[in-house]
């Protein structure tokens, strides 16, 4: 698991270095086209480490109730005191 882990990681990083790349090789000549890249970039770059950090949590889940050390529910709260009188006895 470590290794899948670590390879998502370094997709990461290598879209974050390939859209950088590319952005400074536009700025120059075209400037809105390199932010353009650089902002693209960005965001497919952050949806792409979400999607790593959610199947990760989701394959950690799995591991603890697989292994049923997952934490047990959670105990229900009171129900806090409104301020209706309808409600009061």
């Amino acid at each position: 698991m470590k290794r899948k882990r670590w390879e998502r990681n370094l997709t990461v990083i290598l879209l974050w270095i390939l859209f950088s790349l590319l952005a400074i090789a536009y700025i120059g000549d075209q400037p809105y086209l390199g932010l353009a890249i650089a902002i693209g970039g960005g965001i497919i770059m952050g949806v792409v480490a979400f999607l790593n950090f959610e199947t990760t949590m989701r394959e950690e889940r799995a591991l603890q109730d697989a292994s049923g050390t997952g934490s047990p529910e959670a105990p229900s709260t009171p129900s806090l005191p409104t301020d209706d009188p309808q409600g009061a006895d």
